[in-house]
């Protein structure tokens, strides 16, 4: 039920109480009233919790449900246990890597079948998939083996394309030829489970005997953020069973002098607090110190149950294969730049099965530590690439040797730079020109073109090339970060004429130094203290700095400016109403509200004209009660004017220094010439530029408001101001032949008063 117009409030009780109020509309049409239907078109589906498994076979609920059935009756009890419990398909205890057969079944089903271990997966469309395949054989996203049955996988976003800040464990094992999975991502049919389905029998199903042994540590990410900070992503197991429920995920953000944010996957953070770090964080710890060189306190307190145990593993190192330092652009070279190699003509054409042969400088992109050289007594293979130009890509070949040190899964191998070729190698796949890499950097240096749109950009210009197709964006942005990295820009930030310290720094448009020509003997900081500098002992806060001090009278101008118009407030208070109320309970509230709105409508008026009158006719103007009644509309001007009153500021905050003398020089000659200066005050300018008629010039009313703002900013200023000592002289260059420069010396009021001729 909802309250119309003012005509129903004439037929309720106490409505001559609203008599008093002048302009009270009599009559008002009655409308109908509005009633709210609900869709029941949306099945709520049912809502099971997840359980967990025990190695007795029986199927204990959560420990939230037991405490809730040890407060309960014995009757709540049996409910409990004959509720439908339904196997969560990411609880990975439900996998015993030691046997052949799972140690979980179903109540009501007597053994396990290959059924009931199998759910189907959710299916993707093949733009989804194709998407995540390509970002994580271009590195992009983690995917990476860190045990025999294990892998630590990053969550990915499959509405956006493109990588999120979680990492969680996936496990997987061959029971009798059938490929069992369970992942922690919270998606229950996820991406990560269908690329370990499509690509376990290439790069996961060889026994490598890197992962016999369990590794303790794994670094499986390791990456530089804004400001210098570091962002690492620790795999910690705490005992021998190899299962992800018995393994963490601790990461680290912050410096690398280890001031910065230790977090735990299995430990709560009030058991971090508690008792300092947990055992996952110290291994984790004692790994980071050992990377940045640092000695921290805490490293010899406590143990935790792997201390015995070295074993660490390194996966987080995603290097381009090509590795040797690139020269920088053509139009950004300086002359001090060192000549690596000579430049070579871009590549234009390429045929198709082209095969890029050996080179001198072949690596693996193992890590930053050590790279895995070319041995020539080891055989060689050939592998399919794509090289990417500025106006088409071509298929190759190219040769490659396995890498000794690398696992099948992280699919690395030896191969060469390329540099000399003007080709960047980055996976052995996805061979990039270095015309198309710093083609970004130069569209992004003009006009800060993002990935998305630049990478669209060049896929149309792949159209007239037949069957060419453009790398996807992130495996792009990956691409073009690994080149910046070995693009060398020493001296960069060296000016060749003033050397590595000029006399004056301009950093983005902003001066960071004084310039030579501004030092003198009397430039100081600002905290330099001298004894001939005044004295002032009489400093005090003073409290009332604002044009209204009284902050219930703001608090209350803010209300009604933000209150709908008067017939709005009236069906909003009703529609606001219990639904049991009767009609005449909800009629009764609504002209409750509406009168308190009057009230305080009056109210504001009476103390808005004990400080101004004009300043309280003109609130009720456009805000009083005959401006309801005639539905008048408060233009935008007059309403940012009196919010800008009830901020409980200072008034130094609306008009500054400048601002009252140039409030000053309108006063004592208003004209449109000196209204100019008032810009500064912007409320105010548009205030008084609302009330300007040429022929009657400026309204008597705004006139006296812009009088009373002055006398309040003057009154504060000179409070602020006390025993402020002498003023200082300004000096004036007499030989200076450039009046501008003398213009420009002079403060902004001797410019208005010279302007104006006013002395």
């Amino acid at each position: 039920m909802s309250l119309p117009n003012h005509g129903l409030l004439k037929t309720l009780p106490g409505y001559d109480s609203l008599e008093k109020y002048p302009g009270f509309p009599p009559s008002a049409k009655v409308s109908e009233p509005s009633v709210s239907i609900y869709s029941k078109k949306t099945r709520i589906p049912e809502i099971v919790s997840p359980t967990k498994c025990t190695r007795a076979g029986n199927i204990k609920p959560h420990t939230k449900r037991l405490k809730q059935a040890s407060s309960g009756s014995v009757n709540q009890r049996k409910q409990n246990d004959t509720e439908k419990n339904v196997l969560h398909d990411d609880d990975l205890s439900s996998i015993d890597p030691e046997l052949n057969a799972p140690i979980f079944y179903f109540r009501g089903v007597d053994e396990p079948t290959e059924d009931s271990l199998q759910l189907p997966d959710k299916t993707y469309s093949g733009s989804i998939f194709a998407e995540y395949v390509d970002a994580v054989n271009g590195a992009c996203a983690g995917y990476d083996q860190i045990a025999k049955i294990i892998c630590v996988v990053q969550g990915w976003d499959v509405k956006h394309y493109q990588t999120t800040s979680h990492w969680y464990h996936l496990q997987f094992i061959d029971l009798n030829g059938v490929l069992k999975i369970a992942c922690q991502c919270p998606l229950n049919r996820c991406l990560h489970k269908c690329y370990m389905r499509e690509y376990y029998s290439e790069k996961f199903a060889s026994n490598d005997m890197r992962y016999a042994s369990e590794v303790c540590l794994a670094l499986i990410s390791c990456e530089r953020i804004v400001g210098g900070m570091h962002k690492l992503v620790y795999s910690v197991t705490t005992n021998s069973l190899s299962t992800p429920m018995n393994r963490a995920l601790v990461t680290y953000e912050g410096l690398d002098t280890g001031e910065g944010k230790w977090t735990c996957s299995k430990d709560s953070r009030e058991l971090i607090c508690k008792n300092g770090f947990c055992g996952h964080i110290k291994q984790s710890r004692k790994d980071f110190a050992g990377c940045f060189g640092l000695e921290l306190e805490d490293m010899n307190n406590g143990s935790s149950p792997n201390d015995g145990d070295s074993t660490v593993m390194r996966v987080s190192d995603k290097l381009a294969v090509s590795y040797l330092p690139i020269l920088p652009l053509i139009w950004a070279k300086l002359p001090t730049d060192t000549i690596l190699y000579p430049r070579t003509r871009p590549i234009r054409e390429l045929q198709d099965g082209h095969i890029v042969r050996l080179t001198s400088d072949l690596t693996c992109s193992c890590s930053t530590s050590h790279r895995s050289h070319f041995d020539p007594s080891q055989s060689i293979f050939t592998q399919k690439a794509t090289l990417y130009m500025l106006t088409g890509s071509f298929n190759c070949h190219i040769e490659l040797q396995s890498c000794p040190h690398c696992p099948p899964a992280c699919q690395k191998n030896i191969g060469p730079d390329l540099r000399k070729f003007s080709i960047f190698n980055y996976n052995n796949i996805y061979l990039l020109m270095h015309e198309l890499l710093d083609d970004y950097t130069n569209t992004f240096t003009l006009s800060e073109t993002p990935f998305d749109s630049w990478c669209e950009m060049v896929a149309n210009h792949y159209v007239y090339t037949p069957g060419a197709l453009f790398m996807r964006k992130n495996t792009f942005q990956a691409c073009w970060f690994a080149y910046a990295q070995l693009q060398r820009l020493e001296g960069d930030f060296q000016c060749p004429e003033c050397g590595p310290h000029p006399t004056n720094i301009i950093w983005d448009g902003v001066s960071l130094l004084f310039g030579l020509g501004k030092l003198s003997g009397s430039l100081e900081p600002p905290t330099t203290t001298s004894s001939s500098l005044p004295i002032r002992p009489d400093v005090k806060y003073f409290p009332k700095q604002q044009a209204l001090p009284d902050s219930s009278l703001c608090k209350l101008l803010r209300k009604i400016i933000a209150m709908d118009p008067l017939n709005k407030v009236a069906q909003k208070a009703a529609s606001n109403t219990s639904p049991q109320k009767t009609h005449a309970q909800q009629s009764q509230q609504a002209l409750n509200v509406v009168s308190e709105h009057m009230d305080n409508i009056e109210r504001v008026i009476e103390q808005l004209k004990h400080h101004n009158d004009a300043l309280g006719s003109l609130f009720n103007c456009h805000y009083g009660i005959a401006a309801y009644h005639e539905g008048h509309k408060v233009p935008v001007v007059f309403k940012q004017f009196f919010n800008q009153m009830s901020v409980e500021e200072s008034i130094l905050q609306m008009v500054n220094r400048d601002g009252l003398h140039a409030l000053e020089v309108f006063l004592e000659l208003p004209r449109p010439t000196t209204a100019s200066a008032l810009i500064i005050i912007p409320h105010l300018y548009h205030l008084l530029k609302s009330g300007y008629d040429r022929k009657a010039g400026y309204q008597t009313s705004l006139l006296s408001i812009s009088s009373w703002i002055c006398n309040c900013a003057r009154e504060v200023l000179d409070i602020l101001l006390k025993n402020s000592g002498p003023d200082l002289e300004l000096e004036c260059d007499t030989e200076a032949t450039n009046t501008d420069w003398e213009v420009v010396r002079l403060s902004r009021v001797e410019r208005i008063k010279r302007t104006h001729n006013l002395h």
